[in-house]
C-alpha cells in the first residue's frame, strides 16, 4: 500500500476512533457543553478530510485515469453510522428493559433514577452545563430497594441515597428523612 493511502486512511480512521470514544461510556460518566464542542470539532475536521480526500480522488479520477478508491467513503459512512446509532442507544438502552423510572420531588434539583429489569440502575444528576450519570446494580430486600454503591450519596451531591421504600408503585421514600422522595413513572 502506498504511503499516501495509509496517510489518508489512518487519518480518517483515527478522527473515527476519537469520535466514538466520545460517544462510548464504561461505567460512569459525564457528559456537556464542552464534551459537544470537541465532538462537533473532531467531526468538522473528520468532514473536511473526508472532503479533501474525495475531491482529490475525483480529480486523479477523471485527470490521470486512476482507479476511484472507495475506502474514504465507506469510513465516512461508518462514521455517520456508528455515531448516529451511539447517540440514540446512550438515550433509548432499548436493549435494556425499564422496571422504575422516577424524578426527584424537588423543584430546585435535576435529578433521576432509571431501574432496570436487569438490577442494574442509572442515576442521573444534571447540571447547568452538563449531567453526569452513574451505573450500578440494586438489589430489593422485602419492600426496600438498596442501591449497590457505596458512595451514590456523594457522587449525586447528596441528592440520591442508597437505601428506598416502596411505598406504592408510584413514590421511593427515602429511609434517611434528609433526602427527597423519587416520584416514579410506569415503562
Amino acid at each position: 500500500m502506498k504511503e499516501r493511502k495509509k496517510i489518508k486512511y489512518g487519518i480518517l480512521s483515527i478522527l473515527l476512533l476519537l469520535t466514538l470514544c466520545l460517544n462510548i461510556h464504561f461505567g460512569d460518566f459525564c457528559e456537556g457543553m464542552s464534551k459537544g464542542l470537541l465532538f462537533a470539532f473532531l467531526s468538522i475536521i473528520f468532514i473536511l478530510c473526508f472532503i479533501i480526500i474525495e475531491i482529490r480522488d475525483l480529480f486523479k479520477l477523471v485527470d490521470k485515469g486512476e482507479k476511484f478508491d472507495f475506502i474514504p467513503l465507506y469510513l465516512f459512512i461508518l462514521f455517520v453510522a456508528l455515531n448516529s446509532f451511539l447517540f440514540v442507544a446512550n438515550e433509548n438502552k432499548f436493549w435494556r428493559e425499564i422496571k422504575y423510572e422516577g424524578i426527584i420531588e424537588d423543584e430546585y434539583e435535576r435529578a433521576w433514577i432509571v431501574l432496570y429489569e436487569n438490577n442494574s440502575f442509572e442515576v442521573t444528576r444534571s447540571y447547568i452545563e452538563n449531567r453526569c450519570t452513574f451505573i450500578g446494580k440494586y438489589h430489593i430486600e422485602k419492600n426496600i430497594i438498596v442501591l449497590d454503591d457505596e458512595n451514590i450519596e456523594s457522587k449525586t451531591d447528596q441528592k440520591i441515597t442508597k437505601r428506598y421504600l416502596i411505598i406504592s408503585d408510584s413514590i421511593l421514600q427515602p429511609l434517611n428523612k434528609k433526602y427527597s422522595r423519587i416520584k416514579l413513572n410506569h415503562k
